[in-house]
């Protein structure tokens, strides 16, 4: 039971640093009259922000935190040069179409993305690198729990268009980050259910 309450609060923790907190940090910009393209570069940046605290804790920085970093300095390099906000918009989903690629291209290497992002947010990344080596129904889990994330993340992305498409810009910008929270936390408790399921928890 302690396990699986520190596994949720490593979720919940970086489901509000890395979706959350952006979405507050764009919409207090946007009340103080932030232009929409910076105010969504700085969202980014903030995600850059507890990425950087986390390599300050660890020394380290994961698969996340690198995509992530990614994310924030392309959507920097087409704010400069074009200024327009729905290009910058468009990063995100056109990110969760090339993650969504990834997954799939790496469900059969040594470790697939689920797996390395599972053992990112594990509080015992030792107990998992065991259970990883030992157990060949829990790496098969994973390998399962991936195309859950690849689903995920193209209809996220799909969704993320048509908001873009229908909405004004500012209710687009809130209702992408309100469904991330939702699209990323079924992600992530489908493919915890997919490997307990399959014989493993760390």
């Amino acid at each position: 039971m302690e396990r699986t309450r520190e596994s949720w609060l490593s979720v919940a923790r970086t489901v509000l640093l890395e979706v959350a907190l952006p979405l507050g940090v764009y919409g207090a910009l946007r009340v103080l009259g932030v232009s929409e393209v910076w105010s969504l570069v700085a969202a980014s940046g903030a995600s850059v922000l507890s990425g950087a605290a986390q390599w300050l804790h660890r020394r380290s920085i994961g698969l996340l935190g690198v995509i992530i970093l990614l994310g924030f300095l392309v959507s920097a390099a087409i704010a400069l040069v074009t200024d327009d906000p729905v290009a910058v918009y468009l990063v995100d989903p056109a990110s969760n179409v090339l993650v969504a690629v990834l997954v799939v291209a790496m469900v059969s290497t040594q470790r697939p993305f689920v797996a390395r992002i599972r053992r990112e947010l594990s509080p015992r990344p030792v107990a998992f690198d065991h259970q990883w080596t030992v157990n060949s129904r829990f790496r098969a889990a994973h390998r399962q729990a991936s195309w859950i994330w690849f689903a995920g993340l193209l209809l996220l992305a799909a969704v993320w268009v048509g908001f873009i498409a229908a909405l004004p810009f500012d209710a687009a910008v809130a209702a992408s980050r309100l469904t991330g929270v939702i699209g990323f936390l079924s992600m992530i408790v489908g493919s915890e259910l997919v490997v307990r399921q399959g014989g493993g928890q760390p």
